[in-house]
Parts: structure tokens; sequence; C-alpha cells
């Protein structure tokens, strides 16, 4: 079981009730293959239809849209106008499990529609039932209702979005840019249909918008995604940067580049020092995340000290990148602001920084009035190698939320003096309250104490000496469904070391107390093991 931040080229995509496997997004190529039609069209009237190529779903419906064929890109209509049947939401808030690709047309308005043909005259059906990464494949948002002159794709969506970015319209130019953005490589699809720099031109002068709106999506562009530009990120990048024990994130590519802070620093510095609202210059400071331009450290120290909590919080971690001795002190006086924001910020940037001179403010930091708080510091802190932290992690191992991830980052290095700490995290199997994801800790644990089993020698196995531990590994089978064994695998795994360490009468009695659990049927895979016991392992 794993809370991961993990991108694929296949997504799977949780809704709550269940979670369901989504496929990469398609380049402009790869989508215009698997189209029949593709035109340029106006919105007419929509209306809910009878198509029995559309499965009842909860929260959707099937509707078709009559368009007025403005311009022909692929393929043959028949006719001036055409139906394009589709998915929409259903009217009301009902909350859905599955999520089928839909799209929601607007009366009067031109869009870039695919289609294929649904076997009668004059009507098309969107390409496929089940949405992509990029959910909105199939249908784009045209700037107007003009013929189109371009000869290819690629030209054809510039011109569109371009266009919409010149709109009055606050919603048209965030659209546009959300489109530009991820099609020039600024998200987790793989899509690079335009240059990055070349978006970045053309988004960068919206910095001067007088809608804050427009203005914040351009500034989140040319922040290009990178670590420190959302809470959210915090998390895998220490994961990443870090030398400690932070398990369940993928990896952030260390050797990208974040071209909108290299290219547009000066631009965003200079918003950052405007009278725009307070959350924008914040959001500026954060865009220039990893730029590490040296003329922007002086700027960083004096943003430090806004009055503004959001711009001080900001400006803490971009302190990150300019590792000195008046960062460092910056960062400790920040440690102790008024404003909770400004404290988990700092407690993030000794991480991101890598300061380890200030571990001991996470560790005051660990028992801050906000729970946000504790858990940011808790996590810089399990960011460190245990050779800088575990003297702060000992100190602490009572901790009411943190000791179950305080005790696995000491017992990676060596378990043995924290057995009877591992196995009460497994009996128990809680979690921190502000918990930031990941491997769940008391899997982490369970792991830990059997590796340490495993290694023992055949004699410590005979005497006993290892049943309490062994009670522990076996303790999940008996807990409620949701809270014991998380796969086959580690029960399996279990059975298996009993067998190979001689000690059959655990492994039967083991087998049976698994029988009587109403969380798996585990009856194959033990017969599996019976065959050959020495194949299988738990890594």
């Amino acid at each position: 079981m794993r809370r991961t931040a993990i991108m694929l080229l296949t997504l799977l995509i949780s809704t709550g009730a269940r979670a369901y496997l989504v496929a990469e997004a398609l380049g402009l190529d790869e989508l215009a293959a698997e189209a029949e039609l593709i035109v340029k069209a106006r919105a007419v009237a929509c209306r809910p239809v009878a198509d029995p190529w559309f499965e009842k779903l909860p929260g959707f419906e099937a509707r078709a849209c009559d368009l007025e064929i403005i311009s022909v890109i692929k393929g043959k209509p028949g006719s001036k106008s055409i139906a394009f049947h589709h998915y929409a939401r259903s009217p009301g808030d009902i909350i859905a499990s599955y999520m089928p690709q839909h799209y929601a047309l607007e009366h009067g308005r031109s869009y870039i529609v695919f289609a294929r043909a649904a076997g009668e005259p004059g009507i098309f059906r969107q390409l496929w039932k089940s949405h992509r990464s990029k959910e909105d494949q199939g249908l784009l948002l045209a700037a107007d209702g003009e013929a189109v002159r371009e000869k290819d794709l690629e030209a054809i969506y510039w011109r569109e979005l371009t266009g919409l970015l010149g709109h009055a319209q606050r919603a048209d130019v965030l659209y546009a840019l959300d489109q530009l953005d991820r099609m020039s490589g600024g998200s987790y699809e793989a899509l690079e249909t335009y240059e990055r720099a070349r978006v970045l031109e053309r988004v960068a002068p919206l910095l001067e918008a007088e809608d804050r709106e427009v203005a914040a999506g351009a500034i989140r562009v040319l922040g290009s995604r990178n670590p420190y530009l959302a809470d959210d990120f915090a998390t895998g990048w220490l994961a990443t940067v870090g030398q400690g024990d932070i398990q369940g994130f993928a990896a952030w590519d260390l050797n990208k580049r974040y071209l909108g802070g290299e290219l547009y620093w000066k631009e965003l510095a200079a918003y950052a020092d405007g009278d725009g609202p307070a959350a924008n210059r914040a959001l500026a400071i954060r865009a220039l995340g990893l730029a590490r331009k040296p003329a922007l450290a002086d700027r960083v120290l004096a943003w430090a000290g806004a009055p503004e909590p959001a711009v001080r919080a900001s400006a803490a971690v971009l302190l990150a990148d300019y590792p000195s001795e008046a960062a460092a002190l910056r960062i400790r006086k920040l440690a102790q602001d008024e404003d909770a924001r400004v404290r988990l910020a700092a407690a993030w940037a000794v991480g991101f920084g890598r300061f380890a001179g200030l571990l001991p403010v996470l560790e005051k930091l660990i028992y801050d009035p906000e729970p946000r708080v504790q858990a940011a510091a808790a996590l810089s802190l399990l960011s460190f190698s245990a050779k800088q932290s575990g003297p702060a992690l000992r100190a602490h191992l009572a901790h009411p939320q943190f000791r179950p991830l305080f005790v696995n980052a000491l017992a990676r290095e060596d378990a043995r003096p924290y057995l009877s700490d591992l196995a009460q995290i497994v009996r128990q199997r809680r979690e921190p309250l502000m918990w930031w994801g990941g491997r769940i800790p008391w899997c982490i644990s369970w792991d830990l104490l059997y590796k340490h089993v495993q290694s023992r020698s055949a004699e410590a196995w005979r005497a006993g000496e290892l049943d309490p531990i062994l009670d522990a590994l076996e303790s999940p089978i008996a807990a409620d469904v949701g809270h014991g064994f998380w796969s086959s695998s580690e029960p399996q795994a279990l059975y298996a070391l009993y067998l190979q360490k001689g000690r059959k009468d655990r492994a039967r009695a083991f087998r049976q107390a698994c029988r009587k659990s109403k969380t798996f049927d585990m009856e194959y895979f033990f017969d599996l093991v019976d065959a050959h016991p020495d194949h299988y392992g738990h890594r």
C-alpha cells in the first residue's frame, strides 16, 4: 500500500470509491490518426440523446451537439452541419467513482473537434469512452469563428490558443495558458508540441495584466512547475534532495531546467518588488525556484522581511537556493514568525537547502502549536541522513505523532535497538494525523522486522527467542479489513521463511490463522510455497 506522488506514462486515477487506469496523453499527430473527422465548428444546440454506444454512468449523460462546420481539417462530414455525440456531466452534484471522456460545449462558441463516424449519415462520436491523462483531448476551444488558414494541426492550435490569450474573458485566457503550458512540457504529460521558450515568450507579457487571476496564471506557467511552486511538491522534493527516510515518492529529475525562472527572473523579481497583490508577489518569488541567480540573493533576504506573511513564506522557501550565514540566520528568525505559514516554509527551507546546522530549529518546530508546521518540520528532519539527524530523532522518539517515522528512520541503520518499538508499531498500525503520505509507516516497520529475523541464525530460531517478533509479524492477519496485510506477498513470504528456517510448527499455525481471516484466501499462495519454499522471500 503506497500513497505516492508518482508520474507514470499510464496513470492510476483515484476518485474515492475506486481507482482506474488512464492512458497517456497523445501528441497532435497521434490524436489526428485516431480521428476520422477533424473540423472547426460552431456549437448551435446540445441536448440529451439515446445512443447505445454510451454506457449509463452515474453523473454523466450522452448528449448530441449540433455543429455548424466552419472548416474541414480531415475527413468528410457529408454536410455543412453534423451531430456530435459525446459524454457530458449530467445536472446535479452527483459524486461519481469513474469519469469518462466528456466535454462541455457552449452555445455559440467554436471548437476544433476530433470525431469518428457513428455509422449514420451526419452523426459522429467522440474518439473514445475513457479519458486520457490530459482529460480534454479531442476538443479544443477556438479563439474565433473564422475559417482555418493553417495547413497543420500544430499551427492551427497555436493560432487558436495565442488568439485566446488576447481575449477579455478571464476564463478564455486561463484556458489558453493551461493548454500552452501542458503542451510544452509544463505538466506531467510528456507533451512537447511547442518549444518551451516559445510559449514562455508569449506568456511573459501577461505579467502586466490588470486581471490578478490572469497575472497569477502567467506566473504559474513561468514557474514551470518547479518544486517550490506549490506546497504539494514539497514532500517529493525533500525525498529527492535528501539522504534520509522518506519512502514512497518518485524522484524529481534533478537535471531538469526550469526555463521560466532562468529566462524571466528579472521580470518575476520586478513583479515581486511591485505593488501587486501579495498572493501574486509571493507566487512570483516561488516561480524563481532553482533559478539560482546570484544577483537575487540580497533581494530574497529583503523579501523575507516583507510585511505580508505570504511573501515572507515564499522568500523563506527561496532562501534554500542561496545558502549563506545570512540566509541561515534569517531562516532561524522566520521559524519564530507569528504566522504559521511562515514557520512552515522555514521548516521546508531547512531541508530544501540542506541546512544541517539548523536541525535544532526543526526539533523545536515538531512541537509547534500548528499541526501542519509540526509535519513540515518532521518531514524536513527525516530528509537528512541518520548520521546527521540521528541525535535529534533519538531525543524525540516519544513524539506523540511522529514516533513510528522516527523509529523507522533509525532502525534502517540497525534494527536491533528498536525491535520492541518496531513490533509495537506493527501491532498498533497507526499513522500520524498530519502524515504526508508515502509508504505506510507500519508496513516499513514490518519489513524491517522481517529483514531482521531473516538474518538470524538457525540456533536463534530454534531457541524461540524470535517468537515475540514473529508474533508481531503475524498480527496483521487478525486485523479488520483495511488494517491488515496489504497484499498476499507478505504472508506468503512469512510462511516461506518459517519453512526455510525449519519452523514447520509455526508455518502450520500461521496457515490455520490465515484460513480464519476474512481478508485474503491464501491457500493458493501457500501451496506455491510448499512446492518450492526456497523460491519465495520478501524484499
